[in-house]
């Protein structure tokens, strides 16, 4: 064993000599109270064991979650809804940019994965475009809160307005797997461009056109009935690239 001026221990993994405290984790189960692979090492193992048992350890993650799901909800609807003097005592919202900040100043909250900005008031979250509404108005809204833009982060007053679950559905782009990427509009077997339209949960055949701009055309007049200043058809309505 090398002669050095500090306590190394030998990994049995690698062999190499390395330092106690730098390089090896505690392990009280052992007599020396280190675990007997170093830090590289045992993160290595564990890489390699987490891709072979890939499915296995998401499946667990997944009841895991299912267990405790239930609890975690108990647990939010245990706390009280921030009211609005609470929410104007604790930070202060700017309609013009859209922004939550503190008391001193500072930026509150986060774009999540779905694209909102979310905030936590006393250990409960909740979502900034809500919370805005609640500041203006010193209410809640009674349904849905509609982004006019479609950009879930855009939380200025002016592109804030209530909407139903089926006004809010209306103002969103093409979905993903449309192949045309034309909002309400798919290719016929025939080789013309059909028009559907879904209004209460029931899709309405607008009919079939040898255009893909007249389908288009079809689709944003039933929308416009439908939905008025909802609704979002034509070029706004089309997928964004990738």
């Amino acid at each position: 064993m090398p002669n050095f001026n500090w306590e190394v221990k030998r990994c049995s993994r690698c062999h190499r000599w390395l330092a106690l405290e730098w390089c090896f984790a505690r392990d009280r189960s052992r007599g020396d109270g280190l675990h007997h692979r170093c830090r590289e090492c045992s993160a290595d193992l564990k890489a390699v064991h987490y891709e072979a048992n890939k499915k296995e350890y998401r499946v667990r993650l997944r009841q895991r979650y299912e267990a405790n799901k239930a609890k975690i909800a108990a647990r939010y609807r245990a706390r009280p809804m921030v009211t609005a003097e609470r929410l104007r005592e604790l930070l202060t919202y700017d309609p013009k940019t859209g922004i939550f900040r503190d008391r001193d100043g500072a930026l509150i909250g986060a774009v999540y994965r779905d694209g909102y900005w979310r905030i936590y008031i006393d250990g409960r979250p909740y979502r900034a475009h809500r919370l805005a509404w609640l500041y203006q108005k010193g209410e809640w809204p009674p349904n849905e809160i509609d982004h006019r833009d479609l950009d879930r982060a855009n939380n200025r007053w002016t592109n804030l307005r209530a909407a139903a679950n089926g006004q809010n559905h209306a103002n969103t782009r093409a979905r993903v797997d449309n192949q045309l990427g034309v909002k309400g509009v798919r290719l016929g077997p025939d080789g013309k461009f059909l028009a559907r339209i879904r209004i209460d949960h029931k899709e309405r055949h607008l009919g079939s056109f040898p255009t893909i701009e007249a389908a288009s055309a079809a689709y944003a007049a039933a929308a416009k009935a439908a939905w008025g200043e909802y609704a979002r058809a034509g070029a706004d309505a089309r997928r964004e690239q990738a």
